[in-house]
Protein backbone atom coordinates (compact mmCIF):
# COMPACT_ATOMS: atom_id res chain seq x y z
CA UNK A 1 0.00 0.00 0.00
CA UNK A 2 1.40 3.44 -0.59
CA UNK A 3 0.86 6.47 1.32
CA UNK A 4 -1.73 7.95 -1.55
CA UNK A 5 -3.82 5.22 -1.32
CA UNK A 6 -3.45 4.98 3.11
CA UNK A 7 -4.51 8.31 3.16
CA UNK A 8 -7.87 9.59 3.48
CA UNK A 9 -7.76 12.88 4.67
CA UNK A 10 -5.20 15.59 5.18
CA UNK A 11 -5.72 19.25 6.58
CA UNK A 12 -3.78 21.86 7.71
CA UNK A 13 -5.36 23.38 10.99
CA UNK A 14 -4.23 27.17 12.38
CA UNK A 15 -5.17 28.73 15.68
CA UNK A 16 -7.30 25.86 15.54
CA UNK A 17 -9.19 25.94 12.59
CA UNK A 18 -9.26 23.55 10.07
CA UNK A 19 -8.49 25.74 6.75
CA UNK A 20 -10.18 25.63 3.52
CA UNK A 21 -9.24 22.56 1.10
CA UNK A 22 -7.64 18.96 1.24
CA UNK A 23 -4.38 18.96 0.56
CA UNK A 24 -1.45 16.38 -0.28
CA UNK A 25 1.10 15.56 2.19
CA UNK A 26 3.57 17.42 0.91
CA UNK A 27 1.46 20.72 0.56
CA UNK A 28 0.75 20.01 4.06
CA UNK A 29 3.85 19.90 5.02
CA UNK A 30 4.92 23.21 3.29
CA UNK A 31 1.86 24.67 4.88
CA UNK A 32 3.50 24.09 8.28
CA UNK A 33 7.00 24.85 8.39
CA UNK A 34 8.49 27.63 9.70
CA UNK A 35 4.84 28.05 11.92
CA UNK A 36 4.74 27.63 15.68
CA UNK A 37 0.66 28.90 15.29
CA UNK A 38 -0.67 25.11 13.14
CA UNK A 39 -0.44 21.72 12.74
CA UNK A 40 -1.55 19.32 9.95
CA UNK A 41 -3.55 16.33 10.35
CA UNK A 42 -3.07 13.13 8.14
CA UNK A 43 -6.08 10.49 8.32
CA UNK A 44 -5.04 6.72 7.64
CA UNK A 45 -6.54 4.01 6.76
CA UNK A 46 -4.84 0.53 7.58
CA UNK A 47 -1.44 2.22 6.26
CA UNK A 48 1.57 -0.32 6.00
CA UNK A 49 4.22 0.46 8.49
CA UNK A 50 6.56 1.66 5.67
CA UNK A 51 3.87 4.47 5.33
CA UNK A 52 4.21 5.46 8.94
CA UNK A 53 7.64 5.06 9.02
CA UNK A 54 7.95 7.47 6.20
CA UNK A 55 5.83 10.08 7.28
CA UNK A 56 7.46 9.99 10.47
CA UNK A 57 10.73 10.88 9.15
CA UNK A 58 9.40 13.16 6.62
CA UNK A 59 7.56 15.03 9.48
CA UNK A 60 11.11 14.37 11.97
CA UNK A 61 8.46 12.89 14.31
CA UNK A 62 10.78 11.28 17.32
CA UNK A 63 11.36 7.28 16.75
CA UNK A 64 9.70 6.02 19.77
CA UNK A 65 6.42 7.61 18.89
CA UNK A 66 6.68 6.55 15.01
CA UNK A 67 7.05 2.91 16.78
CA UNK A 68 4.17 2.84 19.12
CA UNK A 69 1.74 4.42 15.72
CA UNK A 70 3.34 1.64 13.68
CA UNK A 71 1.99 -0.89 16.35
CA UNK A 72 -1.64 -0.68 16.52
CA UNK A 73 -4.59 -1.72 19.13
CA UNK A 74 -2.70 0.01 22.30
CA UNK A 75 -4.09 1.59 25.25
CA UNK A 76 -5.36 5.14 24.85
CA UNK A 77 -2.33 7.22 26.37
CA UNK A 78 -0.79 10.85 25.84
CA UNK A 79 3.09 10.92 26.04
CA UNK A 80 5.20 13.81 25.41
CA UNK A 81 8.32 12.87 23.15
CA UNK A 82 10.59 16.35 23.56
CA UNK A 83 8.26 19.01 21.49
CA UNK A 84 5.73 16.25 20.21
CA UNK A 85 2.91 15.13 21.81
CA UNK A 86 1.61 11.70 20.89
CA UNK A 87 -1.61 10.31 21.85
CA UNK A 88 -3.07 7.09 21.17
CA UNK A 89 -7.12 7.31 21.04
CA UNK A 90 -10.47 5.28 20.27
CA UNK A 91 -12.39 6.88 18.33
CA UNK A 92 -16.42 6.39 18.96
CA UNK A 93 -19.01 6.13 15.77
CA UNK A 94 -21.99 5.51 15.81
CA UNK A 95 -23.80 2.47 13.78
CA UNK A 96 -26.45 3.97 11.38
CA UNK A 97 -28.72 0.76 11.90
CA UNK A 98 -29.36 0.59 15.44
CA UNK A 99 -28.42 4.04 16.28
CA UNK A 100 -25.61 2.81 18.95
CA UNK A 101 -22.11 3.87 19.84
CA UNK A 102 -19.38 1.45 18.85
CA UNK A 103 -15.14 1.44 19.48
CA UNK A 104 -13.33 2.07 16.39
CA UNK A 105 -9.73 0.70 16.13
CA UNK A 106 -7.07 2.61 17.90
CA UNK A 107 -5.92 5.88 16.49
CA UNK A 108 -2.34 7.41 16.90
CA UNK A 109 -2.04 11.68 16.56
CA UNK A 110 0.97 13.80 17.08
CA UNK A 111 0.98 17.44 17.58
CA UNK A 112 3.88 20.32 19.41
CA UNK A 113 3.68 19.89 23.14
CA UNK A 114 4.01 23.68 23.28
Amino acid sequence: MTLADAVVDCAFYEEGCRQDGRLDVEDALREVEGRADGFVWIGLHDAAPSVVEGLGERFGLPPLAVEDAVHAHQRPKLEVFGEVLFMVSRPRGTSTRTSSCRSASSCSSWAPAT
